[in-house]
């Protein structure tokens, strides 16, 4: 009788934990909902890729196949709710609040403003994009090709704040406060700011200025070189190091030839110069440049569609150069006796934005520097130098240019540095150094030949050289306001640089944080985010912009034109 009851009780036990871990499941599952619970709003995968141990870490040891989207709980009553339920501009600059340009936080929020253009279709024309892609060839070498195609384009945009509003042919310009500051002309954005701040048209091939008393002619002078070509917030690449990137064309001379005078002759005849052809040579480089610790081959010239062309070898002008009549491209000149052919390049240097040259030009590319007073160049042969505000080095990340990878066979390949291939959102983060890490596009291309790029990736490193690392599988897209965007079969996701996520690989379009927030998209549309996750818009429009200095537009076919500012107190 005892056994019988003991085993009873056993039986119940089991069977009420086997009922409450069902009942765990089947609410996770999203089987039901309490009333007075409120279910949070996350992504899941239907495969996670979280570590065992609970912590929250990636630990890349899933193929990634089952990165199904689970939506969010959000019916068509949730998002009503929460667009309805933003107060207005005016009603929170009452409640305290201001309007903010720094990042998005937990003391922030998104205001509804109005606009007297916010009405009338999405779109009422298209317009040509093109962009580079890379394409693999015959022989598995990677080339990139000019991809270009139509699409809508939205009758509001952004640009740095200011309203591009089109009318089907023509654009014209409203500022902030919803006036309109230009007639409807045929502008082009240039993605470029002046060195106060003022974002750069192009009309009728001229470029001018948006400014709070109108357009303006605007002077090369006043041109700031942006790292990226993109409506950045206006933290990004600004720093208290008066430095700033500029470019030179520079005469490079190569030694073609020697002129050589024979000995007087005993007879009174005329003497002739006798050119003799010579192995090339480079007049030796005269600009104070970082010290090289390693010099590829002669014969290796990596030369790729989508970079500058590489240094042919060391060279640089002269004082003397700075003639009244310039020499031509290709143009043969004599200088000591020797025989030069003439070529030009762009090069990159700083100076002050008092127009002084602190810092020669010798870069293939640069950009800004950051507080701390560290830059991001590109240097002779591709190497990735960070130097101080004197030119000094502090760290050069590739000081032997050439590998010998197993994947590869163990053929001699050279490892170079390369621009980002459209220099837009999708290589936001490269060069530049956010939250001390720094994007790079790191290639390796055939030593022989130098011209067949074989591999390209992005990579991370912090300002001390090492590398952060991310899960088994996945590639880097991009890298923002400390938090990477990378993707998996398809899918991707938002990871912090502890390797914990924001958000988890479901998403088929992800772009980078600007300000604190991420548009991205699922099946049920365009959403945004913010760096710990949150949905701050809901998934349900067909076209949001990125923030543009604290501003948002947003479609809907069923809300029309939305804008919004970002507030915080």
């Amino acid at each position: 009788m005892k056994l019988t009851k003991n085993t009873v009780i056993r039986a119940a036990a089991l069977i009420l934990f086997f009922s409450m871990v069902a009942a765990i499941i089947l609410y996770d599952g999203g089987a039901y909902d309490f009333s007075f619970v409120k279910r949070p709003t996350v992504y899941t995968t239907a495969g996670d890729t979280t570590a065992p141990n609970g912590t929250g870490q990636p630990d890349g040891t899933t193929d990634g196949n089952d990165t199904t989207v689970t939506q969010p709980p959000m019916n068509d009553d949730d998002v009503k709710e929460i667009i309805e339920k933003l107060k207005t501009l005016d009603e929170m600059l009452k409640n305290g609040y201001s309007v903010s340009y720094d990042k998005f936080g937990k003391n922030s929020a998104i205001a509804k403003t109005d606009a007297p253009y916010l009405s009338g279709e999405y779109s009422l024309t298209t317009h040509l994009v093109s962009k580079k892609v890379f394409y693999e060839v015959a022989n598995g070498t990677l080339k990139t090709r000019k991809e270009t195609k139509q699409e809508a384009l939205p009758r509001v945009r952004l640009y740095y704040g200011y309203a591009i509003v089109n009318s089907g042919k023509l654009n014209a310009v409203f500022n902030k406060d919803g006036k309109q500051i230009s007639e409807y002309l045929e502008l082009e954005l240039t993605y470029q700011k002046t060195l106060d701040g003022m974002p750069i048209i192009k009309l009728g091939g001229s470029l001018f200025k948006i400014s709070p008393e109108g357009i303006l002619p605007a002077g090369n002078g006043e041109i700031k070189n942006l790292p990226i070509n993109l409506d950045v917030p206006r933290y990004y690449a600004e720093s208290k190091v008066d430095l700033y990137p500029f470019a030179e064309r520079v005469m490079e001379l190569t030694q073609v030839g020697v002129i050589t005078t024979e000995p007087p002759a005993t007879t009174p005849e005329e003497t002739v110069p006798d050119i003799t052809e010579v192995p090339e040579e480079t007049v030796p480089d005269i600009t104070e440049v970082p010290e090289e610790t390693t010099t590829p081959d002669e014969t290796t010239t990596p030369d790729t569609t989508d970079a500058p062309a590489v240094f042919n070898a060391r060279s640089a002008t002269a004082e003397s150069d700075t003639a009244v009549t310039e020499p031509g491209e290709g143009d043969i000149i004599e200088r000591d006796g020797k025989l030069y052919k003439v070529s030009y390049r762009t090069l990159y240097g700083y100076k002050t934005s008092a127009g002084k040259v602190v810092i020669k030009p010798q870069y293939t590319m640069a950009y800004d520097f950051t507080d701390d007073g560290i830059a991001c160049v590109i240097y002779e042969y591709y190497r990735l130098l960070f130097i101080d505000t004197k030119g000094n080095r502090v760290i050069s990340l590739l000081d032997n240019p050439y590998v010998s990878p197993s994947d590869f066979n163990y053929k001699k390949h050279y490892q170079t540095f390369q621009t980002g291939i459209n220099n837009d959102i999708n290589d936001m983060g490269m060069y530049y150094s956010v939250d001390g890490c720094v994007m790079i596009r790191y290639t390796l291309m055939d030593a022989k030949t130098a011209t067949n790029t074989v591999k390209t990736v992005k990579l991370l490193y912090k300002k001390d050289g090492s590398r952060v690392t991310i899960p088994g599988g996945f590639t880097l897209e991009n890298y923002s306001d400390g938090v990477m965007v990378i993707q998996k079969n398809g899918r991707y996701g938002y990871l912090n640089i502890d390797n914990s996520w924001v958000a988890q690989a479901v998403f088929d379009e992800a772009r980078p944080f600007l300000q604190g927030l991420a548009v991205c998209h699922t099946e049920s549309g365009y959403g945004m985010i913010d760096t710990e996750g949150n949905t701050v818009l809901p998934f349900i429009f067909k076209y949001i912009s990125d923030v543009s200095d604290g501003r948002v537009a947003a479609y809907s076919d069923e809300y029309g034109w939305q804008m919004f500012t970002v507030v915080s107190k």
